[in-house]
């Protein structure tokens, strides 16, 4: 299926807080519930263990997205207690919070927008994107990848789908399914989230519209390391591929460090 970059709402600055932050609340419920991520975590591992960071800085954290999930499994292959700093161009403060208060402080936040094409100095790290790296066109997708190459920084892309018919289905029937539960097992509590899932069901309406647009924005495991050998393919090393989740769904991967 070819790639189309169409419009997802929550991209954009004027799009409502209160909606989008619905949206990436439903979308850390979401993560967390099925450990989307725990196939790749021999990959994040190896980014750790080469770059020799404890650090990981996760840039489109969303609402914190699985990270508590991925920390676990690290906990359980990895000898050294990983940190993370949660950014986000648009951040979720009180979603931050709570995942920082439940961590003990093992995940930390930094408060100020953050655009992964230009990340502050002081972040220092190993950079991932977790269910984000589809929201770039090409062009900035690179612009991301060289930035972290400029600063010498190592970087992990996954996403947790790939661009398949079946997997807009499965987007539709999961939406449909799960996001009316939300504003009952999900904390904080928002009486926002109330009033956009049930009175005017704006939450479920833009997260359906946006989960289906994502699918048809996702990248290969070929087109990622097309753009990262563009960006840099001397001093850094690149491995992309997907690993199988639940045995019928996949997580497609980037990861890339400096040689040395």
């Amino acid at each position: 299926m070819r790639r189309f970059h169409l419009v997802e709402f929550e991209d954009y600055k004027w799009f409502p807080n209160a909606i989008r932050d619905g949206i990436t609340d439903y979308l850390r419920f979401f993560v967390s519930l099925f450990d989307l991520y725990k196939p790749v975590i021999p990959y994040i591992k190896e980014i750790l263990e080469k770059s020799g960071y404890d650090t990981i800085i996760e840039l489109g954290a969303g609402g914190g997205g699985g990270i508590e999930k991925v920390l676990r499994q690290l906990d359980k292959i990895y000898d050294s207690k990983i940190k993370v700093v949660l950014t986000d161009y648009f951040p979720n403060l009180e979603a931050f919070r709570l995942v920082k208060s439940r961590s003990g402080g093992r995940i930390d936040f930094f408060p100020e927008p953050v655009d992964a094409s230009d990340v502050p100095e002081n972040l220092n790290g190993v950079r991932t994107l977790f269910s984000a790296f589809h929201h770039f066109e090409p062009e900035t997708a690179k612009a991301v990848l060289r930035d972290a190459v400029m600063k010498n920084s190592p970087i992990g892309v996954f996403d947790g789908a790939e661009r398949k018919l079946k997997y807009i289905f499965a987007v539709i029937a999961s939406t449909l399914l799960f996001i009316f539960l939300i504003p009952l097992f999900t904390k904080p509590v928002k009486l926002s989230r109330f009033f956009y899932t049930y009175i005017i069901p704006l939450i479920p309406l833009f997260a359906l519209f946006d989960g289906i647009v994502s699918m048809l924005r996702m990248y290969t495991p070929e087109e990622l390391l097309e753009m990262a050998k563009e960006v840099e393919h001397e001093k850094y090393e690149w491995k992309a591929g997907k690993e199988k989740h639940f045995g019928v769904a996949y997580v497609v991967y980037l990861i890339g460090y400096p040689r040395d």
